[in-house]
């Protein structure tokens, strides 16, 4: 693939965006002010589009009502997201995002030993480094990025480490552990080494491979989920995390009376809403099933295209990933991510996150074009 001298000096300035954007990827309102281009598709956010369209619905009759009053409390949010995931509210708290319970739960540990699995979400590793020795263990392309879990295990044993990290399903492979994996690496910790799950892919898997409810009744499992995955609301920033209650104690809850907006929590409780639920289910089974029909499609393009139980597909071209993930938004406007920033990956992938059938078949068109 060759670039014209425009889409060149396009790259360059995607690289100066980037650096600026540190290791995540600039945001579609950053890319179309600096560059001056439109983004027609967003392959790069990875969420649902169809529940994102059930949330403007709901959230649209209740926005005045929410704009004019103070919040509800972190407490009383953590009792919707109870009843929605039958777990006990008092080991929740509710955050502006994930990132914001990251932050918050990982600045409580210093020179410590953590164990995680790459390639995989840089927020971990990039908040724990300064502070506290990684151990990484590396996951083989040969092997789909796969985790061998006895392999593993074995690691675990002889590293020792405090803590343990998974983001599960993986980003950016997609790649999932199912239940009973996570429960036998569980049963083999240590009362003082501790679990830290990531699940905010969970909702996209083909089976219900979430260990809330195990965590639940655990001492040493901390659940770290985001909502703007699900629901497609990155810009109304909400996460939640269940953890023990000696975990929680340790955290600056105090902060956490206001921390939700209006907006926000009152979406909320909808999670409580046997009929918003029941409505947020089909538009999930409904993206599956096309997800589902946008990898078959990638499979039948010169690319290596790796099996996701994510929203996401990771994608290895013959071309340039870099040439390619230029050429997608010069030319096409469809926003990928590009992953030559990725500790644990070379410098040619590109992640592809499914969105609604005909965007999906817009950027098969697109990639048919441009590797055929």
């Amino acid at each position: 693939m060759n670039l014209s001298n425009t889409e060149n000096e396009f790259k360059d300035k995607l690289r100066i965006l980037k650096k600026e954007s540190g290791l995540h990827s600039a945001s579609v309102n950053e890319i179309e002010f600096v560059l001056n281009t439109k983004i027609k598709i967003d392959a790069c956010f990875l969420c649902n589009p169809y529940s994102q369209k059930l949330a403007y619905r709901w959230l649209g009759k209740d926005i005045k009502k929410q704009l004019q009053h103070y919040p509800p409390s972190n407490s009383f949010l953590a009792k919707h997201i109870g009843i929605w995931r039958n777990l006990d509210p008092s080991k929740i708290i509710v955050g502006n995002g994930a990132i914001e319970l990251i932050y918050l739960l990982l600045n409580t540990i210093k020179q410590k030993k953590i164990v995680i699995p790459i390639p995989s979400f840089s927020t971990y590793y990039e908040l724990l480094e300064k502070d506290n020795q990684i151990l990484y263990f590396k996951l083989s392309a040969d092997h789909e990025y796969r985790i061998d879990i006895y392999s593993f295990i074995e690691f675990i044993q002889r590293e020792n480490p405090d803590y343990v990290i998974l983001i599960n399903p993986s980003n950016p492979s997609g790649q999932i552990l199912y239940p009973d994996d996570i429960k036998l690496i569980h049963s083999l910790l240590k009362t003082n080494q501790v679990l830290i799950i990531d699940e905010s892919f969970i909702d996209f898997a083909d089976l219900d491979a979430s260990i809330e409810y195990y965590a639940d009744n655990q001492e040493n499992i901390v659940i770290i989920r985001s909502l703007s995955k699900d629901f497609g609301l990155a810009g109304l920033r909400l996460g939640y995390s269940l953890m023990p209650h000696r975990i929680k104690e340790q955290l600056n809850v105090s902060s956490f009376l206001w921390n939700i907006n209006g907006l926000a929590s009152i979406f909320c409780t909808y999670l409580s809403n046997e009929k918003f639920i029941l409505e947020y289910n089909k538009c999930r089974l409904r993206y599956i099933e096309d997800k589902k029909a946008f990898y078959g499609q990638l499979c039948k393009l010169p690319v290596k295209v790796y099996d996701s139980s994510a929203n996401f597909f990771l994608i290895k071209p013959e071309v340039l990933a870099e040439d390619l993930f230029v050429r997608l938004l010069y030319k096409y406007g469809i926003y990928s991510r590009l992953l030559n920033d990725k500790i644990g990956l070379d410098k040619n992938y590109l992640r592809i996150a499914s969105k609604t059938e005909i965007e999906n078949k817009k950027i098969i068109n697109a990639l048919n074009k441009e590797l055929s």
